[in-house]
């Protein structure tokens, strides 16, 4: 009865590890794509404050040339 209860424990033991590494693989995948995501997301919000900063010192520029 003994070794059955230890066998039976050992056998859920690799039975939730592997159920944790698969829960374990998945998660980090979902974290993967959410980082990239949010990188995307940082990078396009870079893009558009410099594009709008570029657009100001131009518009600066011109007026700074007219007022020359």
């Amino acid at each position: 009865k003994q070794f059955a209860d230890i066998k039976n424990k050992l056998q859920l033991l690799e039975s939730t590890r592997t159920e944790s590494f698969a829960r374990a693989e998945a998660e980090a995948a979902d974290m993967c794509r959410q980082m990239i995501k949010d990188a995307e997301e940082l990078a396009q919000r870079v893009r558009h404050e410099a594009e709008t900063t570029a657009q100001i010192e131009v518009q600066k520029a011109r007026t700074e040339l007219r007022e020359a």
